[in-house]
């Protein structure tokens, strides 16, 4: 017969090695920084960009934390420098992915004017498929 002595891991034993042991954070604000809040200075950090065929322009801007990828657009000015561009027509995105105007903005998000696309992609390609050709071989007369 045998028989088998606790562990210092098994329910019997009644110690608790300190690596396993729960580990408990404690934090409190120093004594200066108690009543002050950040969440009312808080400020962001974005960029505004446009890219035409001819040109891109991209706008640094600091911005009180909560605004959004519209507020950005707006107060960067960049239709006035795209003028060609229709702001009722373009979207926003951030980092290429389009959101919605009303999206929160974060520190160190890009937001993007995205300008209307002259031909739906995939139609494109369908268009390109019937004709016998691909996106890749595009012919001078095609771009």
């Amino acid at each position: 017969m045998f028989r088998l002595r606790p562990t210092a891991y098994s329910a019997r034993s009644r110690s608790v090695p300190h690596s396993r042991a729960p580990a408990t954070i404690l934090w409190t604000p120093s004594h200066a920084a108690r009543g002050r809040s950040s969440v009312a200075a808080e400020r962001i950090a974005v960029e505004v960009a446009c890219a035409e065929a001819d040109r891109q322009t991209v706008i640094a801007l600091e911005l009180p934390a909560g605004c959004t990828a519209g507020d950005a657009v707006q107060r960067s000015g960049i239709f006035g420098r795209h003028a060609a561009l229709d702001p009722a027509v373009c979207r926003v995105g951030i980092f290429g992915r389009e959101v919605g105007r009303e999206h929160v903005l974060a520190d160190g998000d890009r937001v993007e004017v995205l300008r209307p696309l002259a031909e739906d992609p995939k139609e494109r390609r369908r268009r390109l498929a019937r004709a016998g050709r691909s996106m890749r071989a595009r012919s001078a007369g095609d771009g």
